[in-house]
């Protein structure tokens, strides 16, 4: 089975080396990339169309709310997943709004974060007739 494709956008690098650190050490995701802001992750996200974009909130020159809707228009097979410190109902609102699939705390376990991208990708978008297109998990193989 070939790798879950991850991109890391975090403003910190500290961060953005342990997720890869971390992510690195399940066999499957590979973390393909990393980004320092908003517009960088739009950039590499056309690039490199990963299967999952692990986003921080509040970075510098474009936020990751921002970046979430223009990739979501960009990108429509890329997931993301907002990876924020701030657990606040507003962001977490806006973030789903804007197109993310699931928000994590940066103080949640690493294998929560696992199961999250795991799940993530299993999603797909499904058209059912007569109804707007809806994410729906994958079934098991």
């Amino acid at each position: 089975m070939k790798p879950i494709s991850v991109l890391v956008v975090d403003n910190h690098q500290s961060a953005r080396r342990t997720m890869k650190k971390f992510l690195g050490l399940n066999g499957g995701i590979d973390v393909v990339g990393e980004a320092s802001d908003g517009e960088e992750a739009i950039r590499q996200a056309i690039r490199l169309e990963p299967d999952i974009i692990l986003m921080d909130v509040k970075m510098p020159e474009m936020d990751g709310i921002e970046a979430t809707r223009i990739i979501k228009e960009q990108c429509a097979n890329s997931k993301v997943i907002m990876f924020s410190a701030y657990d606040d109902k507003h962001l977490i609102t806006a973030a789903l709004q804007a197109g993310a699939v699931a928000y994590m705390s940066k103080d949640d376990p690493v294998e929560d974060l696992v199961e999250a991208i795991v799940d993530a990708k299993r999603q797909v978008k499904m058209r059912f007739e007569g109804t707007q297109e809806q994410e729906r998990p994958i079934a098991p193989q």
